[in-house]
């Protein structure tokens, strides 16, 4: 994978937001959000390209 775009470290209001949505996507992750020292980044891609040099080979390209 090869990944162009911007990261963020959210915070206050922001970030509570952004919590509640990861808790609400995941099960049993309550006990891992409560890791002293946890960081929370927010990844914003503006391209990716995945590439399979498998059988069959193929690659993929996508921009945001």
């Amino acid at each position: 994978m090869q990944y162009e775009g911007g990261v963020d470290e959210p915070r206050d209001e922001e970030l509570t937001r952004l919590k509640k949505i990861y808790r609400a996507s995941r099960q049993n992750v309550e006990f891992q959000m409560e890791w002293p020292g946890l960081t929370y980044f927010r990844v914003r891609p503006s391209w990716i390209r995945l590439s399979n040099y498998g059988s069959p080979w193929s690659v993929e390209e996508m921009a945001f």
